[in-house]
């Protein structure tokens, strides 16, 4: 790659961390990338450049790209630092380098959407269950409100139901490990912590809906995986949102994974949260030291 040119809006110590992160870059053809601080950054690369290879080479996650006509592919991803926004190029001209950026803008920062998935990485939300700490990454709105869906709230649906189905695995999962990366409580007891997913109504289901997930989520966060933690016994029906029923008599439980560990318990959906209050507290019976729950997101109760 040619003289690689960073620009950084905010300061010098920012320009210098930008620049730490890509040390060794060497990417074919022409590039302009934008980072913002969410952890997303925006591509618009000639169709020949090795720029995709080269980021998830680097453990990066290219999200979605598509061609932008011949010679360009456009593209978005998530990275692992959120302590800048700015963009670097290898473009000599500058007349240029403004209009990709225009390109850029326009692409997905404008109302011009292509993205079909919500890429925001911080838990939105904090709650206590119980005294457990649980935190969720975005609000659901169900179809059953009645009310009209935005364009970020049909992106979450989407995203949702395809983790439900066992796809989109490496998408939640880097979500999951940027957002928990920057919770205190998970990576100061990382050593000493376990992924257990809130098991599904069926094996079946659980198996699709989290065996992958949290192996490449323990991958990603360095947390050990403990999806065999719990075994269902037998299948039992779907008990969503309903209260006072029994939903872990089923379960089978192994403490050697989880006896004197943080457990964190990992869904997709918090709704009445009793699953999670039944399984968190037969957890501490059995040995766990703590439990914090996780959740793509938490349903909106209808105020109607």
């Amino acid at each position: 790659m040619n003289k690689i040119v960073f620009q950084c809006p905010f300061c010098t110590d920012q320009m210098e961390q930008l620049q730490a992160i890509t040390p060794k870059i060497v990417v074919d053809g022409d590039a302009l990338v934008q980072f913002d601080e969410r952890g997303q950054f925006y591509f618009l690369c000639t169709s020949i450049s090795n720029l995709q290879q080269h980021y998830t080479e680097n453990g990066w996650l290219i999200v979605y790209s598509y061609p932008f006509n011949k010679e360009l592919t456009i593209g978005i991803g998530l990275h692992e630092d959120t302590f800048f926004a700015g963009y670097y190029h290898n473009l000599e001209d500058n007349e240029k380098v403004q209009i990709w950026n225009d390109i850029i803008d326009f692409a997905f920062r404008s109302e011009f959407h292509r993205i079909f998935y919500p890429l925001e990485n911080y838990f939105k939300g904090f709650l206590k269950l119980d005294g457990n700490l649980c935190l969720y990454l975005y609000d659901y709105v169900p179809v059953s409100h009645g009310s009209k869906a935005t364009i970020e709230q049909k992106k979450v649906t989407n995203l949702l139901f395809r983790m439900k189905e066992g796809m989109a695995v490496s998408l939640t999962a880097k979500l999951f490990s940027l957002a928990m990366s920057r919770i205190y409580a998970i990576t100061n007891k990382k050593d000493y912590s376990i992924l257990i997913p809130i098991p599904a109504a069926t094996s079946v289901r659980n198996q699709q809906r989290f065996f992958t997930f949290c192996h490449m989520l323990s991958e990603r966060s360095g947390i050990k995986n403990g999806f065999n933690a719990i075994r269902i016994t037998t299948d039992r029906e779907e008990l969503k949102g309903t209260r006072n029923a029994d939903k872990i008599s089923n379960l089978e439980f192994y403490p050697s994974y989880f006896k004197n560990r943080q457990v964190i318990l990992i869904d997709d959906v918090l709704n009445t949260g009793e699953g999670f209050l039944q399984l968190s507290e037969k957890l501490r019976e059995l040995g766990a030291k703590s439990v914090i729950g996780l959740f793509l997101v938490k349903t909106l109760q209808d105020k109607h």
